[in-house]
């Protein structure tokens, strides 16, 4: 069974008010689609679902890195250890080689 997904904005497709009948919804939709009447929302296929995954989890990695970034600056801090001032980026090669003498 094949078909072609349409999924419609509810703002667009107000019922009338009364009791719910399903039939006569479907028929009442059926009929707007044809028309065009509906406002039919974007609905991505797979690899676009895929792609907004990746993005929203590298933002979500990044968003991390720059939060554990902050509390280590603050925990730094409130040891009383200053290595912000002598570094560029806590997490880099310089700021580790100075943690380690």
């Amino acid at each position: 069974m094949s078909g072609t997904l349409h999924l419609a904005q509810a703002l667009s497709n107000r019922r009338r008010r009364g009791r719910k009948k399903d039939f006569r919804d479907a028929e009442r939709l059926v009929k707007r689609l044809v028309s065009q009447e509906l406002t039919l929302s974007f609905v991505p296929d797979g690899e676009h679902r895929l792609w907004r995954t990746l993005t929203r989890t590298r933002y979500q990695r990044t968003r991390d890195k720059v939060r554990l970034q902050n509390q280590l600056e603050a925990l730094l801090e409130e040891a009383h250890i200053n290595l912000s001032s002598l570094v560029s980026d806590l997490l880099g090669a310089s700021a580790r080689r100075r943690c380690m003498r």
